[in-house]
């Protein structure tokens, strides 16, 4: 039974109820972003990986990825974002490092304190 909540309540925040029928084929990127992030939050993982989650994805979806994250993150959830879209991301998490050229990056503790 929680399964089956968590799995109407995934597919209910990321909007997929009407991809159900759809051929894969013919599914956007934003689409099949989407359906990549709800398979990887059906596993109920300790530890979640998402590199670039937010390309090709609508605002209305960016917001419900963002209420995922932070649900995820209330939960104890480890979660590792790799994006080119700062904005997204500057409120979710408690570290960010930054990759400015090949041997120059930035360390920051959005709790507090920056470090090089």
């Amino acid at each position: 039974k929680a399964h089956d909540k968590l799995f109407k309540d995934t597919i209910n925040m990321l909007d997929l109820n009407k991809l159900y029928n759809e051929n894969i084929n013919n599914l956007s990127g934003g689409q099949l972003q989407r359906i990549f992030i709800a398979r990887a939050l059906l596993t109920e993982p300790k530890l979640l990986i998402l590199d670039e989650p937010t390309i090709g994805v609508d605002s209305e979806n960016l917001k419900n990825l963002r209420l995922i994250l932070k649900k995820l993150k209330e939960n104890c959830v480890t979660i590792v974002l790799i994006t080119h879209d700062s904005e997204f991301c500057n409120d979710l998490f408690d570290y960010k490092l930054s990759l400015i050229d090949v041997e120059v990056h930035e360390f920051i503790d959005l709790r507090g304190e920056a470090n090089e």
